[in-house]
């Protein structure tokens, strides 16, 4: 059996790559993101603000999945 962890060419060449594109590459997100563009505009009514049950414990409530739409879509842009 071959041992594969950090003596691993592959990991050794897998780390250098991520490396040098650290040092070579950058992201400024307040120049890079056209913030202003319409596809970043919030919309207060769109459904996808609503919490998931199954990833906020407050969307898995009775309490809020009882609540009208509109409400559940105001609290979950909180």
């Amino acid at each position: 059996m071959r041992y594969s962890g950090i003596h691993d060419s592959d990991y050794h060449a897998a780390l250098l790559t991520l490396s040098e594109g650290s040092v070579h590459r950058s992201f400024d997100p307040y120049l890079d993101v056209p913030w202003d563009a319409p596809e970043f505009a919030i919309d207060p009514n769109d459904p996808r603000w609503v919490l998931s049950p199954a990833l906020d414990p407050l969307g898995a409530t009775a309490w809020y999945r009882d609540l009208p739409l509109d409400r559940q879509i105001e609290i979950g842009r909180w």
